[in-house]
């Protein structure tokens, strides 16, 4: 289904969204000359990419809540998305270079070298073809579901489904038009929104930088391992941590030296819409989202305004917030509790999930040194680098603003080390709080531990480049052709191969129960039996799983498909149900991976059986 999507040649794809986000931008640097966010420039030379961020959250937010209760209309959908493609255009055709010739003349400067250079490779990557599973599951299945069958497809035998949030919405809003660049170069926009917020600020703390401190800290940024693995995705993890270090740099920097209290106002109220989106595109954000408000909350009892600040928080949780419980109630789980606190919102398997989620690849808790190094190569997209240590060698607690963020970070790693997932993915908020608070009046000393720490960051970056340089020679001829775009994913996404063989087997009316999560891969409609990961056939307890055979049973499924590693083992629920085989083939399949530390070669064999749904009570 997801080949259908990409366009006869994927470059035009590329070059559209491109111009779709410059639609945005146009619309953003509009609405920065309303009146009320004069104040803004105040704080940013450019307060454009504020603006941005708030056009593009608020896009996603009215979307997603509109896509909860509502049927989707494909046609206004897609007259919105050429709105903005021809404001994009528009804007293209005012462009200045006059404005861009100044970064030529810090080409003498290593750090800004390394820094343009990796911020290219990005721009490259982050137009390739989409391969990770989580991408080729949800956050482009859902999207792409829905726009076939007309409402938001969030499932009740598809769990992972019910991640689904604003992020998926605005991924609809722009597969609409079979755009599906888009869904990936968003996060090459949110690298550089990340990178704006210290660029553009006219804080005392960071004006006094000179310009090659400036782009070593913007160096230590962009080479962060974990953005390898979330610079090529459909997940949206790269926007909503933008989204949420430009609320905890309001908080913060802003909001305690703002002395008019109108100001305040809006800034608080800017704070709190921008956090409380976070937790619509993912469940994850509400501990940083719950830090930045905390925070937010203090300076605004400071300033005398505490009824006001309750009062906007409470307006806007209700409108950004609620409704997405009481879809859960209506249609999910009528457990209020377990569908606030849990991020899938099913009646049995909530706290499996949870755990499952919680508990990631298994890294250490206590002694969390995987933050910094990675175990083993192949695990180094887990890992946040050496910019965790710049703390430590521009460390200065007499700043308000230092300690803070340091309480700030406190909070975090103290609940997020203990309810969080142990990967550093998980935190790279308190790793952008970390280099923020180094970053205030920042300089370069000159002793021999520091030399050596910018020396490594050096070499990290240099081996950051050299990673991308090789994900991009290998990913970005996808763009080239459709042809070209297919091969990538054969190469680099597992699941293709064995969908390509079922797709040539199966009937075309075939209503396939599938045991591999890239449903998107299929040409058929395919059901997800992912509750049998979290269910094994050894519990006692039969009324889950006739749960959620009652449900499939509705479906009407036809086959079901196998890989090796899920046929007839401990939680192959289907075994006692099954029909005769159709088609068996030794190597269907073959385990893809896009991290080059990591190529698991190992293939594996296929099974399509034949299954009667009225038969499913008998499994």
């Amino acid at each position: 289904m997801f080949q259908d999507f990409i366009i006869f040649n994927p470059i035009f794809s590329a070059i559209a969204s491109i111009i779709f986000f410059n639609g945005i931008y146009f619309t953003s640097k509009q609405i920065s000359n309303f009146k009320y966010f004069y104040f803004l420039k105040n704080h940013f030379s450019n307060t454009n990419f504020i603006l941005f961020i708030f056009l593009l959250n608020l896009l996603a937010i009215i979307f997603y809540l509109f896509f909860l209760f509502f049927s989707i209309n494909i046609l206004l959908l897609q007259i919105i998305s050429c709105l903005f493609i021809f404001l994009g255009l528009f804007n293209i055709f005012n462009f200045s270079f006059k404005k861009w010739k100044v970064i030529f003349k810090y080409f003498d400067n290593f750090h800004f070298c390394l820094f343009f250079f990796i911020i290219i490779l990005y721009f490259f990557l982050t137009l390739s073809p989409i391969t990770d599973p989580d991408s080729l599951e949800y956050h482009i299945g859902v999207p792409i579901y829905s726009l076939k069958h007309g409402y938001f497809f969030i499932k009740d035998y598809w769990l992972h489904s019910q991640l689904a949030g604003a992020g998926e919405a605005f991924n609809t809003l722009a597969l609409s038009l079979h755009l599906t660049q888009t869904t990936t170069f968003v996060q090459f926009i949110s690298i550089l929104l990340i990178l704006s917020v210290i660029h553009f600020s006219k804080s005392k703390h960071f004006l006094k930088i000179p310009n090659n401190a400036k782009y070593f800290i913007y160096l230590s940024i962009i080479s962060c391992p974990v953005f390898l693995f979330l610079g090529n995705t459909a997940k949206p993890q790269l926007f909503v941590i933008a989204t949420s270090f430009v609320a905890f740099f309001l908080t913060f920097i802003l909001l305690p030296v703002e002395t008019k209290n109108e100001n305040k106002k809006k800034l608080f109220l800017l704070i709190v819409f921008l956090t409380l989106c976070t937790t619509q595109f993912k469940y994850s954000f509400f501990l940083s989202c719950g830090t930045i408000i905390l925070f937010a909350f203090y300076e605004m009892y400071k300033a005398r305004l505490i009824f006001f600040s309750i009062l906007i928080f409470s307006i806007l949780f209700s409108f950004i917030v609620v409704p997405r419980e009481i879809y859960d109630y209506l249609y999910l789980n009528k457990n209020i509790l377990v569908n606030f606190f849990y991020p899938i919102s099913d009646p049995y398997l909530y706290e499996n999930t949870q755990s499952s989620l919680r508990h990631g690849i298994g890294l250490p808790r206590n002694f969390p040194y995987w933050l910094i190094f990675p175990i083993k190569l192949k695990n180094i997209t887990y890992s946040l680098g050496l910019g965790m240590l710049m703390l430590f060698f521009n460390f200065s607690l007499k700043k308000n603003e230092v300690k803070n963020i340091i309480y700030a970070l406190i909070i975090f790693f103290a609940l997020g080390l203990y309810l969080g997932q142990p990967t550093g993915r998980f935190f790279v908020e308190p790793f952008l709080w970390i280099i923020l608070a180094a970053s205030i009046n920042f300089k370069f000393f000159k002793g021999f531990l520091y030399k050596i720490f910018y020396l490594s960051v050096s070499l990290q970056a240099i081996a950051i480049s050299i990673i991308l340089t090789f994900a991009v020679y290998s990913f970005f001829p996808g763009v080239i052709s459709k042809q070209n775009y297919l091969n990538v994913l054969y190469k680099f996404a597992d699941g293709y191969k064995i969908y390509n063989w079922s797709n040539k087997n199966l009937p075309k009316e075939s209503i396939l129960l599938t045991t591999h999560r890239a449903v998107i891969l299929s040409n058929r409609k395919t059901i997800s039996t992912e509750f049998r990961l979290y269910y094994s056939t050894d519990s006692k307890d039969t009324r889950i799983v006739k749960y959620y055979l009652d449900i499939l049973k509705k479906e009407k499924p036809t086959h079901i498909l196998y890989v090796e590693h899920e046929h007839s083992t401990h939680l192959d629920v289907f075994i006692k149900c099954r029909g005769e085989i159709l088609k068996f083939k030794e190597n269907a399949g073959q385990f893809a991976v896009r991290n080059i530390f990591n190529k698991a070669k190992n293939k594996y064999d296929g099974f399509i059986y034949k299954i009667n749904y009225q038969d499913l009570d008998k499994c």
